[in-house]
């Protein structure tokens, strides 16, 4: 009697499963880590007021808009990189004077590398965040094209290029971007502030925009400002009943003198709860 073989899972498929499972993992991770470079200017635990599935809502956007012109740029690099064998010829970054240097010095390197962007990180000012990303992703992404990361499940060069970067480079960029974002309103460069009365708060009727809460954003039923008097953050319950009224700041509203609402929407929030207009700064 023929012994029958056992049956073996096809590979391809919990291949497929195996990428959807740290795919998922990576994203989430994303997300986590841009809430926390964000929320951590302020010192607020976001996490506690969110959900899984709300932390992909919360940061799919903000991540995706920082994302779409770093990923063009790199896939353009990538192409003229491959587009022409003579411009970047097999081994000669190697061979060449200045490889044969790095290379020679690489075990030196290495530390002094690490420790310069430990001291960029710890002590550079906010807009050190449009550059660590790629310091941060260029020596994991050197060290995956040696050990041929990815060449069996994307053998295509250029994408499997772009691939490698992206991996290390999306993480510090996500959470850089989150930095920068909140720096910007934590210093008041650029903020949404509120021009409507929120309850258990005394704004005079008068202040200018400087003085008045400033938007953080909101987790579930929860809504987040800041006073830039104090620096306390203000938490609150949205009401669907009530309306809230922000205004972008700077802006042309901002330099306007305060004027009655334009659309019917902003006249009906203004009759359901008092609302100030934006006064000049």
């Amino acid at each position: 009697m023929a012994e029958t073989e056992p049956r073996v899972p096809s590979r391809p498929k919990e291949r497929v499963a195996t990428y959807l499972y740290f795919s998922s993992l990576y994203f989430i991770t994303l997300g986590t880590l841009y809430l926390w470079g964000y929320w951590s200017t302020f010192n607020v635990n976001i996490l506690e007021y969110l959900s899984l599935a709300d932390v992909v809502k919360a940061t799919a956007y903000p991540i995706a808009s920082a994302a779409i012109f770093l990923l063009l740029g790199v896939a353009s690099g990538a192409v003229l990189a491959t587009a022409d064998p003579r411009l970047f010829p097999t081994g000669g970054g190697r061979d060449s004077n200045v490889g044969k240097f790095l290379f020679k010095y690489s075990r030196l390197a290495a530390p002094l590398y690490v420790s310069g962007l430990v001291l960029v990180i710890q002590f550079g000012p906010d807009v050190k965040w449009q550059a660590l990303p790629l310091l941060i992703a260029l020596p994991a992404y050197a060290f995956a094209i040696v050990k041929g990361f990815l060449i069996d499940v994307i053998p295509h060069t250029v994408v499997r290029l772009v691939v490698l970067l992206l991996i290390p480079l999306l993480p510090p960029l996500a959470f850089g971007h989150g930095k920068v974002q909140s720096g910007a309103i934590a210093k008041g460069s650029k903020y949404e502030f509120v021009a409507s009365t929120i309850e258990g708060v005394n704004i005079a009727h008068d202040a200018k925009p400087a003085q008045r809460l400033r938007y953080l954003g909101h987790a579930g039923d929860f809504l987040f400002f800041i006073d830039p008097r104090s620096k306390a953050v203000v938490i609150t319950r949205f009401d669907s009943t009530k309306s809230l009224v922000l205004v972008p700041f700077p802006s042309a509203a901002t330099d306007a003198a305060p004027a009655a609402p334009a659309s019917s929407a902003a006249a009906s929030a203004a009759s359901s709860s008092p609302v100030a207009s934006a006064p000049k700064p």
